[in-house]
């Protein structure tokens, strides 16, 4: 033991005090190199140890009465009590007994010795810190020869500082004494052992027993005026209660116990039998749980929080939050992932005697009240953060098969407190912004908090929720936060400028994580079950909502990830479908009452999704050609036609954005021409449906005369093309690239040439002339190609801007009454009617009879009078991405 030389007082006393600092630090150097101070110091032997430690401790001990003190004086660095509690850090566990005597003296009046000597001897256990028996024989031997050397005989209760329990020491402390203690004692105290905790470290392990029942005590008292707030300061003091601390002097009181315990609990969760602890603990903080809640909005986390976090650190102590006993060493039936060591464990429970603290499930309370913060209002980053935390501790003892007691039966309110996190969150994030008044960059904003983990946790827990009702309201929500802000999910046109979502691509992935999990685990209860109409309307919605992602989303895994929701949520509306097929074969009068039929076959579209979104098991970052491919290659014209609207949604999308990707020739090449298959499809469908219309009206009206009921369009492929194809064709001609504006501009008129009746203004565009027509031109590789394109356009523009001006002219030149005006205008109306009804039949009667598109011949002839009725608006919208 090196004995510090600012004791030595000859040194200073031979320094000369005129000269500098630097003079001054060479004299002393002189003077200890004469005294021999520094370089003749041996270790010393351990028959001298014994006596000479105590003494040590005795005259190092009044320099730590100051927490702030320092050791050197003036411009010394570091506290005097971190220098000494840092020089004792060296010293064997054992050889710290004389300064845990000088701290526990002034409160030693808290032990009681009712029992004597022998009775405290019997019921003490032997042992240090439960080590083996030759280390107990150690100790007791070194405790032997410090007592030897004694001139004082030491306290009665020092000789069980190293030997007692814990259990015995919650017993021998004198609680009603220990309230009469002085506040600023046993503030003392808990600084003293704090700083042991951070300085000392596991040289104070075999010693915790005595220290962390006076902490247990010191925290049941501060804690003991919270269980009767109604109770005023007088009553209690006839009551003969001598707490008479403030309100901030016993919540100081109750942080500081909490952080000792949390200290403790992380750094020796297996060195006691922490059992005899629980009772109090529980009773102690059971007045704190509801007040969590309150607390969740400071800046700092509840120290309560802090103490659960430690708990759920160590399989052998997240025992007690599912009302177990604790377990100083897990056993190898606990490390057991089926769970029957949890359920041997359980047994053995149940055939003992169990205290209050279980019978109350006060361990399930304390979990559930920390859960609860997620969902309240006002909660800090802080406290958030460590609630989650304590959440992902429970997650990972599904390795020591402890899950289903701890956190499972917590499963609904986790979910839902979850969701409210998340909301909340995305809506304080929303609001955030640049300061009313400050200009220059977005550098005053607020950083975003994140949703990451709150999405992960629920990607997790999603298959343990095990009530429909409640899966089903948690995905509606976790869907509303995949829609764009301002969306009310589906019916307007789908183009690439749309809003995202208030979610990015990695907090996306991990919500689509989350409802493929929910409606994996809700598709046998839901298929045993059955489901409602308004169920099976929302699934739909669902299915549209995640098809618009797939034109939005750029990055791997939320792409992977939005394949495999589809794969859940396509099995999940194809097992109500069956389960409606076979109720179509029952009574008319029980069909009505079951819900309406859907189709089947999303399940098929998921899978081809899923090959679509396929990645190469053997080359890193590469995608599945022959997967994909061999994908693309099922869409065939048939194919396209099986489809409803919802079923091609999330196909076309998908094929669009392949087809944006300038850097894959072969998935572009492949997309594009799937979408050619299907506008084709999309024409079929459209002559079919006008055909049987013309030849029969009522057809897919029925009887409204009888029924009353107004007819619906049928849910065919055609409806997409106003709302995607067109709008993501003209959206794909912005492109930087050459090469994506020409697949794009092939698609659009192949569409316009497909559907004529459908792009009227957009077919005097085409040519069957390569070098006269428009969107051939408009993407040449040479640029007089191009001019001549814009020639054509400009030069339509302008004949219809001079025909509006002689039709206004007219008008006015033949308007000259009112009454007139409408006479006219109902011969013009009549006449352009006639006409349009004589073009439809020529062109219905054509292809019904010929089955095949119009002559060349007379679309050419067509075309001048077309040119009368093509809007400048339309051209100047393909224009405009130009």
């Amino acid at each position: 033991v090196n004995i510090p030389m600012m004791f030595d007082r000859s040194i200073d006393q031979g320094v000369d005090q005129d000269v500098d600092q630097q003079q001054q630090q060479q004299q002393r150097s002189t003077l200890k190199g004469r005294n021999g101070s520094s370089s003749e110091v041996v270790k010393l032997s351990a028959q001298a140890r014994p006596g000479f430690v105590p003494l040590l401790t005795m005259v190092l001990y009044p320099k730590l009465a100051k927490r702030s003190g320092r050791l050197g004086g003036r411009g010394a660095p570091g506290s005097a009590r971190a220098a000494v509690l840092n020089a004792l850090a060296a010293l064997d566990s054992v050889e710290l007994v004389p300064l845990l005597e000088l701290l526990l003296t002034p409160i030693s009046s808290i032990f009681s010795n009712a029992q004597g000597e022998q009775a405290a001897a019997a019921t003490a256990v032997v042992g240090v810190g439960n080590s083996s028996n030759e280390n107990n024989a150690a100790a007791a031997a070194v405790i032997e020869n410090m007592e030897a050397c004694r001139l004082i005989p030491a306290p009665w209760w020092s000789r069980y500082l190293v030997i007692a329990s814990l259990d015995w020491w919650l017993a021998s402390v004198d609680r009603l004494n220990l309230s009469q203690q002085p506040l600023r004692r046993r503030q003392g105290f808990l600084n003293a052992f704090e700083d042991m905790l951070q300085h000392v470290g596991y040289r104070l392990q075999p010693l915790l027993a005595p220290l962390l029942a006076i902490t247990m005590h010191i925290l049941e008292l501060a804690c003991a005026p919270l269980q009767k707030p109604d109770v005023s300061s007088s009553s209690a003091a006839r009551e003969g209660a001598a707490d008479a601390v403030s309100r901030e002097e016993g919540r100081a009181l109750r942080s500081q116990c909490l952080r000792i315990l949390t200290q403790i609990f992380t750094r020796f969760p297996a060195v006691l039998d922490y059992n005899p602890l629980w009772p109090g603990f529980f009773s102690a903080v059971k007045p704190l749980m509801p007040r969590l809640m309150l607390e969740a909005v400071a800046a700092a986390p509840p120290a309560l929080m802090s103490t659960v976090a430690a708990l759920t650190a160590t399989p052998g102590l997240a025992r007690v939050l599912g009302n177990l006993q604790a377990q100083q060493n897990p056993s190898e039936e606990l490390i057991n992932t089926e769970g029957s060591g949890l359920t041997s464990a359980m047994q053995t429970d149940a055939n003992t005697p169990q205290p209050d603290w279980v019978v109350e499930g006060l361990g399930r309370q304390l979990l559930s009240s920390c859960i609860a913060v997620l969902g309240a209002k006002g909660c800090s980053e802080a406290s958030r953060n460590a609630t989650l935390s304590i959440i992902e501790n429970c997650l990972r003892l599904q390795e020591h098969g402890l899950l289903q007691a701890v956190l499972l039966p917590h499963t609904g309110q986790l979910l839902q407190d979850l969701k409210a996190s998340v909301e909340m969150t995305l809506a304080a994030a929303g609001g955030g912004g640049r300061k009313p008044g400050v200009k220059g960059p977005a550098g005053n904003r607020p950083k975003r908090p994140s949703v990451f983990r709150q999405l992960a946790l629920m990607e997790q827990l999603g298959q343990y929720c095990k009530d429909p009702a409640a899966a089903a309201a948690l995905a509606a929500a976790l869907v509303a936060l995949l829609r764009p802000p301002g969306s009310t999910g589906g019916g307007g046109r789908v183009g690439a400028g749309c809003k995202r979502a208030a979610l990015d691509d990695k907090g996306i992935a991990r919500a689509l994580g989350a409802l493929a999990a929910l409606w994996k685990g809700s598709a046998e209860q839901q298929q045993s079950l059955g489901v409602s109409t308004a169920q099976q309307q929302q699934l739909l919605q669902h299915w549209e909502v995640l098809s618009l992602l797939l034109g939005q989303l750029n990055s791997r895994d939320s792409r992977t990830a939005s394949a495999a929701a589809m794969m859940a949520l396509g099995a999940l509306i194809d097992s109500n479908s069956s389960s409606e097929a076979a109720a179509s074969q029952l009574p008319p009068a029980q069909q009505q009452q079951q819900p309406m039929q859907i189709d089947s076959g999303y399940a098929a579209v998921a899978n081809i999704i899923a090959g679509l979104n396929s990645w190469s098991t053997e080359t890193l970052d590469e995608p599945n050609y022959d997967r994909r491919l061999s994908s693309y290659q099922q869409l065939q014209q048939q194919q396209w036609c099986s489809y409803n609207r919802l079923q091609a949604l999330p196909l076309l999308l998908h094929a669009f954005h392949d087809m944006r990707n300038d850097s894959d020739l072969a998935l572009r090449q492949a997309a594009a021409a799937a979408l050619t298959r299907a506008v084709v499809g999309m024409a079929e469908l459209d002559r079919s449906l006008t055909v049987h219309q013309a030849i029969d009206p009522a057809v897919g009206q029925g009887s409204t005369a009888q029924n009353q009921v107004k007819p619906q369009k049928p849910d065919t492929l055609v409806q997409l093309v106003p709302r995607v194809l067109y709008p993501q064709s003209k959206a794909g001609l912005r492109s930087n690239s050459l090469a994506v504006r020409q697949e794009h501009a092939a698609l659009l008129r192949d569409m316009v040439l497909q559907l004529p009746q459908r792009f009227r203004d957009l077919l005097s565009l085409t040519s069957s002339d390569p070098e006269t027509d428009f969107f051939l031109n408009i993407t040449h590789l040479q640029i007089h190609r191009r001019g001549r394109a814009l020639q054509l356009l400009s030069r339509l523009v302008q004949q219809q801007q001079d025909y509006h001006h002689q039709q206004q002219g007219w008008e006015q030149h033949t308007a000259t009454s009112p009454a007139k005006k409408r006479k006219v205008d109902s011969v013009v109306d009549a006449a352009q009617q006639l006409q349009a009804q004589q073009q439809e039949l020529q062109g219905s009667d054509a292809a019904a009879i010929v089955g095949q598109k119009r002559p060349k011949q007379q679309h050419q002839e067509q075309q001048p009078q077309q040119q009368q009725h093509i809007s400048v608006r339309v051209l100047m919208d393909i224009a405009a991405p130009l």
